[in-house]
C-alpha cells in the first residue's frame, strides 16, 4: 500500500507542486479583485462589450482597444456578464494559463525542476499579478508571448505541420494583441540566423504578418493619430525601471539569491545531460547553450530595439509594454534558481519571496480601502442627487468610468443625457490628439455654442459638469458656463469635480 503511494506521488510529482502553485497563484489573485474600481482602459473597453458584432471592428479603432483581447472578452460577456469581477476573471483565467505554459516551456527547454521554478516564480511575480486582477490585455500579452516563443523553438527542429500552425496562430494572436509583438517576431528571427532554419522560420512569419496586416494597418493609424503621446521618449533609466517592476517588491531577492546562485555556476554551465565549459574571457555567442542564447535575445533584443526606437518617438512606457518578455526573466532566474542545491537556502527564498508578494498584494488592498474618493463613489453620488431628465458634459478623461457605473448602478433607472466636449472625446480620450483636434479648428479653442443650445433648449434645466483642470477645453469649456448659467454645488472625483449648474 505504501510503496504504491509512493509510485503515484512520484508519477504525480510535478503534477502535485504545479497544482499547489496554481491554487497559489489564485490566492494571490483573488485577493481583491473587484475591490478596485474599474479605471479608464478597462471601462473603456468594457463599455463597447455591449455593442453589436457587426459594428465591433470599428468600435475597436474608435476605443483604441486589442482586438484579440477585445473578442475574447465579448465572448466572456457574454457567459458571465460585464460586472467588475466577471470582467476581471478572464485575466485571472489566463495568468494562471500562462504559469502552466511557462512550466511547459521550462521543463522542456531544460529539465522539470526549472519548469516549476519558472511557474513559482510566475505564480508570485506582482508585476503579473498587478495585470492579472485588471480588465486588460496584459495577461494575454504574457500567454501568447510564451506560446509563440515555445513553438517557435520547437519548430527550429520540427517539420510537422501542427507545429507550424500552432506558431502561426498564437504569433498572429499575438499581433493583434499588442504591436510589441512584432519585436518579438524580430528576435526570433535574428536567432533563427545563429540556431535554426532562417527559411522555414521566415515564410511562417510572413504568413503570420500577412493574417495580420487588417490590424497593422489599424497600429499605424493608431500611430500617425497620436495614439501614443502621452509617453514620453527613453533614456537608460527606462530599462532599469523595467527590471525594476519584473522584480518588483522582490528586488533584493533576486538580487541576492541570484549572485548566490550565478557563483554555483560561474565557469561552467551544468544540466542533467551535459556539461558544457565557457570561460568570461573565451565567451562566443555562437558557442553558447543554445538555450540560455534563446532567453537573453528573448529578454534583451525586444528592449533593447524599443529603447531605441523610443529615443525618438514614443513607444515604450516601463511597467506595461515589457509584460511581453516576463516569461523570459522569468524562465532566466528559473534556470539560477533551479541550481541551488541548499534546502534551507531554497526555503529561505521560497519564503520570502511568497512573503513579499503577499506583502504588496495586501498593501494594495489597504490602499484601495482606504481611497474612498472613486470612480465608483463619484458616481453613486451623483446618481443619488440627480434627477431625471439631467444632463452631463464631460470632460478630458472623466466619460468611460462615470459612464460604466452609471450604467451599472442606476437602479432607479433615471434618464441622463450624456455629452462629451470637444465631441471627438466621445472615443477613448487617450486616443485623440489634442493638438491636432486645436489645429483642425483653425488654432481656437473649439465652440461650445452648439453644445450650450442643447442644454438649454432641454425643459429640465439641470446640467452637471464634469470639470477636469488639467486641459485647455474643461477650462474653456466652464468659463462659458459660469457666464450662461448658475453654480449650485459640486460632488469631489478622483481626478475632477462634478459641478452642478442650473439654467
Amino acid at each position: 500500500m505504501i510503496h504504491s503511494l509512493k509510485i503515484s506521488f512520484k508519477k504525480y510529482y510535478d503534477l502535485f507542486w504545479l497544482s499547489g502553485i496554481c491554487v497559489l497563484a489564485i490566492i494571490l489573485r483573488l485577493d481583491h479583485l473587484s475591490l478596485r474600481p474599474l479605471w479608464l482602459d478597462e471601462a473603456c473597453i468594457a463599455n463597447p462589450l455591449a455593442n453589436s458584432l457587426k459594428n465591433s471592428w470599428q468600435g475597436i479603432i474608435d476605443s483604441g482597444n486589442n482586438a484579440a483581447y477585445f473578442y475574447l472578452l465579448k465572448l466572456w460577456y457574454l457567459l458571465f456578464g460585464d460586472s467588475e469581477s466577471a470582467l476581471r476573471s478572464l485575466s485571472v483565467v489566463l495568468s494562471l494559463l500562462s504559469i502552466i505554459a511557462i512550466y511547459k516551456f521550462g521543463a522542456h527547454l531544460w529539465e522539470k525542476i526549472v519548469g516549476r521554478w519558472a511557474a513559482f516564480l510566475l505564480a508570485i511575480n506582482y508585476f503579473s499579478i498587478f495585470y492579472a486582477i485588471q480588465a486588460r490585455h496584459y495577461s494575454l500579452v504574457i500567454l501568447l508571448s510564451i506560446l509563440s516563443y515555445y513553438y517557435f523553438y520547437i519548430l527550429l527542429d520540427n517539420k510537422k505541420l501542427k507545429t507550424v500552425i500552432c506558431y502561426v496562430l498564437f504569433t498572429t494572436l499575438g499581433i493583434y494583441t499588442h504591436p510589441w509583438f512584432l519585436l518579438l517576431l524580430a528576435s526570433q528571427l535574428i536567432f533563427s540566423l545563429f540556431y535554426g532554419k532562417i527559411i522555414k522560420i521566415l515564410i511562417s512569419q510572413t504568413l503570420a504578418i500577412f493574417l495580420s496586416l487588417p490590424w497593422i494597418i489599424v497600429l499605424w493609424h493608431y500611430r500617425m493619430n497620436g495614439a501614443n503621446n502621452w509617453i514620453g521618449l527613453t533614456s537608460i533609466k527606462t530599462l532599469i525601471d523595467t527590471f525594476h517592476y519584473f522584480a518588483y517588491g522582490s528586488v533584493a531577492v533576486y538580487i541576492l539569491f541570484g549572485l548566490i546562485s550565478a557563483t554555483l555556476i560561474i565557469g561552467y554551465f551544468e544540466s542533467t545531460k551535459e556539461r558544457i565549459y565557457y570561460k568570461f574571457n573565451n565567451i562566443n555567442f555562437l558557442h553558447l547553450d543554445r538555450r540560455l542564447a534563446l532567453l537573453i535575445n528573448y529578454l534583451l533584443f525586444p528592449l533593447l530595439v524599443a529603447l531605441i526606437i523610443g529615443r525618438f518617438i514614443p513607444f515604450y512606457e516601463a511597467g506595461r509594454y515589457e509584460a511581453i518578455v516576463l516569461p523570459a526573466f522569468i524562465l532566466l532566474f528559473a534556470l539560477l534558481f533551479s541550481r541551488l542545491k541548499n534546502r534551507i537556502i531554497i526555503g529561505l527564498l521560497i519564503v520570502l519571496l511568497i512573503f513579499f508578494s503577499y506583502s504588496e498584494v495586501r498593501q494594495e488592498r489597504n490602499y484601495i480601502i482606504s481611497d474612498t474618493v472613486n470612480e465608483r463613489s463619484a458616481a453613486l453620488n451623483l446618481l443619488s442627487l440627480a434627477e431625471d431628465g439631467d444632463q452631463i458634459v464631460f470632460t478630458g478623461l472623466s466619460r468611460p468610468t462615470i459612464e460604466y457605473y452609471l450604467n451599472h448602478l442606476n437602479s432607479d433607472q433615471k434618464k441622463i443625457k450624456k455629452y462629451s466636449f470637444p465631441k471627438g472625446m466621445e472615443q477613448h480620450p487617450a486616443y485623440q490628439d489634442i493638438e491636432a483636434i486645436i489645429r483642425n479648428n483653425g488654432n481656437a479653442m473649439p465652440s461650445a455654442d452648439s453644445l450650450i443650445q442643447k442644454i438649454k433648449s432641454d425643459k429640465a434645466g439641470r446640467v452637471w459638469l464634469v470639470f477636469t483642470g488639467d486641459n485647455p477645453f474643461a477650462s474653456s469649456l466652464k468659463e462659458e458656463f459660469d457666464k450662461q448659467f448658475k453654480e449650485q454645488s459640486y460632488l469631489p472625483g478622483p481626478n475632477y469635480l462634478i459641478i452642478l449648474y442650473k439654467l
